[in-house]
């Protein structure tokens, strides 16, 4: 995890190489100027100042905002550690006057997007070939039509598109559009919870007014990681572990019982 010298922002964290828990170890300790707001309600019950995140003017229609948060996963064992995408959406509110700048600042994603897409994994990569491959039997076989060979042909191509579509599916976050320093105003993550915690968030704010009015609205749904409840879901999760570990220790032990009654103790008493 890499975190620039300078002041917190969460854009800093999401371009890949910071795990789920890296996340949020760093928010929780950004400093109080960072304007972090931590909330555990669902999107819908969400309640935005009537104002504009980026300039404070009386907030006119909604703004819908998608953010990207690329996590690095640690699969263990011979498994292959990963970047997994995680894409967030939510409306909020913004005055006109900022919506079309942000409106005229948004770069589209290039026309060469759907090929960097296929091309993200090997996978996608060899499915492009396998359906390339296919194509030229198609095209054989449709000169001379016949329903076997077309079958046969029809074959790879499945296999071909099997292969891409979960790197498309994965690799989406690759065709949004990127963030514009219009609505960078108001930013968030996905939701960050743990196992036995209720599903909760971080949001930042460029404007500090702004943070506290936020957090004003919403004063009933904060969330507090020295809570009781966030401590006992602490203490629920060591416990969780502890029993895998047990479960795990009870396996091998009764595996190398085995062994050695297999190869030791049955062994002896067939000599005797």
């Amino acid at each position: 995890m890499n975190q620039a010298e300078g002041p917190f922002k969460l854009r800093a964290l999401a371009n890949g190489g910071t795990t789920l828990e890296q996340l949020r170890a760093a928010i929780l300790k950004a400093p109080p100027e960072a304007n972090i707001v931590l909330l555990e309600s669902p999107d819908e019950t969400l309640l935005f100042p009537p104002v504009c995140p980026n300039c404070g003017k009386p907030a006119t229609s909604n703004l819908h905002m998608e953010r990207v948060f690329l996590f690095y996963v640690y699969r263990g064992g011979d498994a292959k550690n990963e970047t997994v995408p995680c894409i967030s959406t939510l409306d909020v509110p913004f005055c006109n006057d900022c919506l079309e700048q942000q409106r005229t600042h948004q770069t589209e994603p290039s026309r060469w997007t759907p090929i960097k897409r296929i091309f993200s994994e090997a996978e996608g990569f060899a499915g492009l070939v396998v359906i390339a491959i296919s194509c030229l039997f198609l095209a054989e076989v449709l000169k001379r039509f016949s329903l076997i060979p077309l079958l046969l042909a029809c074959l790879p191509l499945s296999v071909g598109y099997f292969l891409i579509w979960p790197v498309w599916q994965k690799s989406k976050y690759m065709s949004l559009a990127k963030p514009t320093n219009i609505d960078l105003a108001f930013d968030f993550t996905p939701f960050l919870s743990l196992d036995f915690e209720p599903a909760w968030r971080a949001f930042q704010f460029r404007s500090q007014s702004y943070a506290e009015a936020f957090r004003q609205a919403n004063i009933h749904q904060l969330w507090n990681p020295k809570s009781p409840e966030a401590k006992s879901a602490s203490r629920k999760r060591k416990r969780a572990l502890n029993k895998s570990n047990w479960i795990v220790g009870a396996i091998v032990l009764a595996i190398v019982l085995y062994m050695i009654w297999q190869e030791g103790i049955v062994k002896f008493l067939s000599a005797m």
